[in-house]
């Protein structure tokens, strides 16, 4: 199925793959209205899922000085799309030279002795994924207004109707309508056929498989101070 490609036409092709409809058959008012909830269901899961949606361009924004905690979502302190998640690290932008800011838990920040230190940019961040607005901790405490870069999951906006137009990468139409067809069935007594199933899990392994991205070992810069020989430790 070419994108971009309308809410309905997604959901007549997934109902389509069982004969659960005719290939001239419409669904009547009501039926529309339970399979488009049914699929907006399935969008806000995906936007949940692990590896399941594709990232979204870096996106920056200022830090408030002398603020720790900033709000992120619509009308917040960072005024975007609230994100599920965001990822590790973020970075931010001094005299054009970037510092990293990688993420920790609430664990971990519960033992910093002095929470209010504060430095022109941050070395740490707390996400918490409060709703609606989402939280990000910085510390220490950013002192100056510099540009902080961060990057989290793409959301999976909800469809207003059936004619409403959606556009997704290669791999992801297939994915939907799978999936769908397995959701839909059980409004139609029917149980999905074990071969719609099979693709409907290929198709998602493979998008998946598209939005790993690879991982960087890093290492405690102490610990390797630990391991250097005494000239390099100063003594």
């Amino acid at each position: 199925m070419p994108s971009p490609t309308t809410a309905g036409t997604l959901i007549n092709s997934a109902l389509r793959l069982g004969n659960l409809i005719g290939i001239d058959a419409q669904l009547g008012a009501a039926q529309q209205a339970e399979a488009l909830l049914i699929f907006n269901d399935l969008l806000e899961q995906f936007s949940t899922e692990n590896l399941a949606v594709w990232d979204s361009p870096n996106q920056n924004f200022t830090l408030i000085p002398g603020q720790a905690m900033h709000t992120i979502g619509p009308s917040g302190d960072f005024n975007t799309t609230r994100p599920v998640d965001i990822f590790s690290p973020m970075y931010t932008t001094v005299n054009g030279v970037t510092f990293p800011c990688t993420a920790m838990t609430q664990q971990e920040y519960n033992l910093i002795a002095i929470k209010g230190q504060t430095q022109s940019y941050p070395n740490r961040f707390l996400y918490v994924n409060e709703y609606p607005l989402a939280q990000i901790t910085f510390w220490p405490v950013p002192s100056a207004a510099n540009t902080i870069t961060l990057s989290f999951g793409r959301l999976l906006v909800a469809a207003a109707s059936t004619a409403t137009v959606l556009s997704f990468p290669p791999g992801y139409a297939k994915a939907f309508k799978y999936r769908l067809h397995c959701d839909l069935t059980p409004l139609f007594g029917k149980e999905p056929k074990a071969s719609v199933v099979k693709e409907k899990d290929k198709a998602i392994s493979l998008i998946m498989k598209a939005n790993v991205t690879p991982r960087v070992s890093q290492m405690d810069p102490a610990l390797m101070q630990n391991n250097a020989v005494p000239w390099q430790r100063g003594w």
